[in-house]
């Protein structure tokens, strides 16, 4: 009877194992749960990252590029705050032919009030070449135009989500707000987006605030870019441009500057690969309390070979062989992970949902970290399980029988 057992049956045996032991099977189930659910959290946490960031620098175009801080000098890395001034701005796209727009960038947080409603935000000072590069549309009223930006008007143009924060049913366009202290007049709402920009903010664009760039003085506090964006003429005009723009910042700033030019598709590439580590650190995180799970099966199985001594011993002595109790031991820590590793992705899921409700950090279950999440599982139970199961198919057994 031995001679025949199959898959099936070593799968029922297990089956009927754990549930005769249910309180102990559920306690050992837990640790491997928690890893597994640790792993699928962590790994959508930065599987959503790398989709977030990736879409919106394919969606920005193969003809951008941009100035911004060297975040790989050691100065700028130990804070030190490199600029770009209105007129270096100006110089730049003098001295610049391949390119067609040019855009500063001085971004911050800010306070936006209308009547009662107040609502902190990111606010993006630039210039009207923005809309141009971005093919932002408008929902109603329009974008501020160069005589807004050389009159130094106090216009605004607000996101979609953030005109309804403020005005709920009624037309936004024409009243006044306060942008931290300046009086601005809402001339523009935006088509909505649902993404976040380049220029980084833990809001989406639909809760953005855009200004003049002549008005960043006063609403901000600061006239000087951290960003520029940029647009070649066309695809084979992009070298050209960033060699251009290169030179630019040599002249302007010395060899030693500490600026970086980058066009969309290198910081594409630089962006995969470091999210791609991210992940990879962030599952390797997770996987931890994987290990602790797997050492736990290992003990509940050292335990569960101990007090069915005298059933191995009754079982060889009806003619099964070492390798009938390997596998039949190692089935039961497989099985068991597999279970814990079903129930850790349902839990890991809800994890990610629950942390992308809860904050900006989108977090993607894909089947990528499903199938990682599940191999990983049935992993551990054949690492751990091995080595009880080795121990029960070398039991002699006349000793087994004799066990009490």
């Amino acid at each position: 009877m031995q001679m025949s057992m199959g898959f099936r049956d070593y799968l029922r045996l297990a089956l009927s194992s754990l549930y005769q032991n249910k309180l102990r099977s559920a306690l050992t189930l837990l640790g491997i749960v928690i890893g597994v659910a640790s792993v699928i959290t962590m790994v959508s946490i930065g599987e959503g990252a790398r989709t977030e960031v990736t879409s919106q620098l394919e969606g920005l175009g193969s003809t951008m590029l941009f100035i911004q801080p060297n975040y790989f000098d050691q100065d700028v890395m130990m804070g030190q705050v490199v600029t770009i001034s209105p007129e270096d701005v100006e110089l730049l796209r003098q001295s610049s032919p391949a390119l067609v727009y040019v855009s500063p960038q001085i971004t911050a947080r800010g306070v936006i009030k209308f009547a009662s409603e107040e609502k902190k935000t990111t606010i993006v000072c630039t210039n009207d070449e923005l809309a141009w590069m971005q093919g932002l549309a408008m929902d109603e009223g329009r974008f501020f135009s160069q005589s807004d930006i050389q009159s130094r008007r106090a216009v605004v143009v607000l996101g979609r989500d953030l005109a309804d924060y403020l005005f709920g049913n009624m037309d936004p366009l024409g009243r006044r707000v306060r942008v931290n202290d300046t009086i601005c007049s809402v001339i523009g709402i935006m088509k909505k987006r649902g993404q976040r920009a380049f220029s980084g903010g833990m809001d989406t664009e639909d809760m953005y605030a855009y200004l003049p760039i002549t008005l960043a003085r006063r609403a901000l506090g600061v006239d000087q870019a951290q960003v520029v964006l940029t647009q070649a003429k066309d695809v084979n005009s992009v070298r050209d441009a960033k060699e251009q723009m290169e030179n630019f910042l040599r002249r302007r700033f010395g060899r030693g500057h500490k600026f970086r030019v980058e066009s969309a598709e290198s910081m594409l590439e630089s962006a995969k690969m470091i999210l791609g580590i991210l992940t990879a650190i962030l599952g390797g995180i997770g996987s931890i309390s994987l290990l602790v799970g797997g050492i736990g099966v290992m003990n509940i199985m050292m335990v569960t070979v101990t007090e069915r001594t005298r059933e191995i011993g009754i079982r060889k002595a009806i003619g099964a062989k070492n390798s009938h109790i390997l596998r039949q031991f190692v089935t039961e820590a497989v099985v068991l992970c597999l279970v814990g590793g079903i129930v850790g992705i349902l839990l890991g899921a809800i994890g990610a949902k629950i942390v992308s409700a809860l904050s900006p950090i989108p977090a993607v279950v894909s089947p990528f970290a499903i199938i990682i999440a599940f191999a990983s599982s049935s992993l551990v139970g054949l690492i751990f399980g091995v080595y009880p199961a080795y121990k029960a198919a070398n039991l002699d057994p006349i000793q087994a029988l004799r066990h009490e």
